[in-house]
């Protein structure tokens, strides 16, 4: 993905066409996540909040809030970018 997103950057920008990536974390967005998130069980999920920065897992408007302000004129000099919304994991 991330040469995907490099390549598109550079054959749209003569176009006025910016493209970015974004790489989300653990939401819980759809009954998937929610399936992966509860197979964690209890002490996996501490484990897993606590390798967030934010010691929160991810809402939908995490990612959407993302991807309006790179759809905004305010990221229109970002570009072959990958933007991790994932709450800081490590």
């Amino acid at each position: 993905m991330i040469g995907l997103t490099k390549q598109l950057s550079v054959g749209l920008a003569k176009h006025g066409v910016t493209a970015n990536w974004i790489a989300p974390g653990l939401a819980l967005s759809n009954p998937s996540s929610r399936k992966q998130w509860e197979g964690h069980g209890p002490q996996g999920q501490e484990r897993v909040l606590a390798s967030l920065d934010t010691g929160r897992l991810g809402k939908p408007e995490d990612i959407a809030s993302a991807a309006l302000f790179l759809a905004s004129e305010q990221a229109a000099w970002i570009t072959g970018q990958v933007l991790s919304v994932d709450g800081g994991r490590w």
